[in-house]
């Protein structure tokens, strides 16, 4: 259990290391008490975006707006998603 805990912080949690590290043995013991180690196979994957197609018409459109002025490529990116999110409704 304790390289499964190992590998899942260097994996997920590489800035937490050091903390674990640091938990008295005692403490350590008592939160792997409380840990159950598993592993599963994913079959299939299902993805889904959402682009605040629940708030209002004017809301989607002020968030497109603000995003589509930003400096940031990324939120330009979803900004011109949820406009032409806009447009096909």
């Amino acid at each position: 259990m304790d390289k499964m805990i190992d590998e899942m912080i260097a994996t997920y949690g590489s800035d937490y290391k050091s903390q674990w590290q640091s938990l008295s043995d005692k403490f350590r013991q008592g939160m792997m008490n409380g840990i159950v180690g598993f592993e599963m196979t994913a079959t299939r994957l299902e993805g889904k975006y959402k682009l605040s197609q629940n708030r209002s018409h004017t809301d989607q459109y002020n968030v497109a707006h603000a995003l589509l002025e930003s400096i940031d490529p990324e939120a330009q990116a979803i900004g011109a998603a949820m406009q032409e999110n806009l447009e096909i409704s």
